[in-house]
């Protein structure tokens, strides 16, 4: 049986967010009312990635930080002025 990752996520005060070191993008899950933690499905685009097959174990880490809320607007604006799948496809250079 694969091992599954325990992978540190931070609150936004509406989703459980880390950056994906195996897609260079942040993954967004649900935070729910409650902080709903637990085993996910990836949301990972990179079929290389060790997250594709087993998912991962989110473990809340507090807070997400002003940079990665920073970090993350970033990411949104780039989508916005490049698409989805050009943003994407950019990311896997």
């Amino acid at each position: 049986m694969p091992t599954i990752p325990e992978i540190p996520v931070y609150d936004t005060g509406r989703h459980l967010v880390f950056f994906c070191e195996h897609c260079g993008r942040f993954h967004f899950h649900d935070r729910g009312l409650k902080v709903n933690v637990g085993h996910r499905a990836a949301h990972c685009d990179s079929m290389a990635s060790p997250y594709t097959a087993t998912g991962y174990r989110l473990v809340p880490s507090g807070p997400a930080p002003p940079e990665m809320l920073a970090a993350i607007q970033e990411q949104d604006r780039l989508i916005r002025d490049q698409g989805v799948k050009a943003y994407f496809e950019q990311q896997r250079k």
